[in-house]
Parts: C-alpha cells; sequence; structure tokens
C-alpha cells in the first residue's frame, strides 16, 4: 500500500468516526462541502482524498483538527490543553476529560486518584497489567497453534481456558492487595463515601 493509499485510508477512517460519533449523514456533510453525495462515499471508503480546503471544512465543521483527520493525533478535541495532556500521558481523551469531571465534580473523590497515582503502587499494577496481557497473548497464540495442528483439540482448549482464568484470578488477587495493602486507599474511598452519605 503506497503512501497516497494510506493516508486516503486514515482520513476515511476519521471521517467515518466522526460521522457516526456525532449522528451526521453523508448528505450533510456533502452539502457542508458542497459536493454530491457519492463524493462524501469515496472518501469514506479511501479511495478519493478531500482538499485541503475541504478537509479545514470538515475540521471546522466536527470541531476537530485537521492533524485529527490526517491520523497525525487521536485526540478530537481541538482543546491545546487537552491534547497536550493527551500526548504527555498516553491516556485516551475520554480518560483525561473523566479526570477532570471526578476533579470538578467529586473533589474529595479525587484525592483517592491522586493519592493512587502518585504512589509507587501504580508501577506494580502497571506490571501486574503487563503480565495479564502477557498470559493472553501466549495464551492466544497457543490456541491458534492447536487450532492449526490437531482437529482433536477440545481436551486441550478446555485445559488451556482454565489456566487462564486461574492465572487472571491470581492477577485480579494480586492488583486487590496492592491496592489495599495498607489500606490508605480503601479508607479514603471508604471516608468520602461517608461524607457523601452524610454521616
Amino acid at each position: 500500500m503506497d503512501n497516497s493509499a494510506t493516508i486516503n485510508t486514515i482520513i476515511g477512517i476519521r471521517i467515518n468516526t466522526l460521522l457516526a460519533k456525532n449522528g451526521v449523514k453523508q448528505k450533510e456533510l456533502a452539502k457542508v462541502l458542497g459536493v454530491n453525495d457519492n463524493v462524501i462515499s469515496y472518501y469514506c471508503k479511501g479511495s478519493r482524498k478531500p482538499n485541503i480546503d475541504q478537509l479545514n471544512k470538515i475540521a471546522d465543521f466536527f470541531h476537530t483538527s485537521v492533524d485529527y483527520l490526517l491520523g497525525r493525533t487521536n485526540v478530537i478535541s481541538t482543546d491545546t490543553n487537552i491534547q497536550m495532556i493527551c500526548e504527555y500521558t498516553g491516556l485516551s481523551e475520554e480518560a483525561v476529560n473523566n479526570i477532570a469531571d471526578i476533579s470538578k465534580n467529586y473533589g474529595a473523590g479525587f484525592d483517592i486518584i491522586e493519592h493512587f497515582l502518585s504512589s509507587s503502587k501504580v508501577n506494580e499494577v502497571a506490571d501486574i497489567t503487563e503480565k495479564y496481557n502477557t498470559i493472553i497473548g501466549s495464551s492466544i497464540k497457543e490456541l491458534e497453534y492447536w487450532i492449526e495442528e490437531d482437529d482433536e483439540v477440545n481436551d486441550e482448549i478446555t485445559d488451556l481456558e482454565e489456566d487462564i482464568e486461574l492465572n487472571i484470578w491470581i492477577l485480579r488477587k494480586k492488583l486487590e492487595e496492592l491496592l489495599f495493602a495498607d489500606n490508605s486507599l480503601f479508607k479514603m474511598f471508604y471516608n468520602n463515601d461517608e461524607v457523601e452519605k452524610g454521616t
């Protein structure tokens, strides 16, 4: 696939995403751009790409950036603070907005997140998450191997599924131990819950 085809595909995916997310029909976007309906269909399929002027109009219409349409960023928002936070942390735009909402609406609840993120436990949680992903990845590869190598794999797959479930259960228990080992997070949550109930 050449670079032009790749750009066309990315733009098509991004336009489709924005249309769906905003509940906009291709016909409406065609009207904004002053083109026939079928032109938007070509953009969405990646068989054509909008020109610079059209890219700007699409970005303005959906309140996003041309960089998002071109796949240079995964952040839809044009808010430079959100863009910067997402790029720096690797968090999704939705995650950043959720954290901001918690901070604004549940001041005391945000202390729990702040406490957790500033503790050393966050690295331990990341380590457990990585192990979890490794187990799932290697298990999927092993399943694919068994399916390719042998038609009588039901017993092997059942055993493997049990191993996966056991490993996931162990990782969940380790995660719970980490999060509540010193009870500080639990106490903070419990105390905030009591305050909200008015007790």
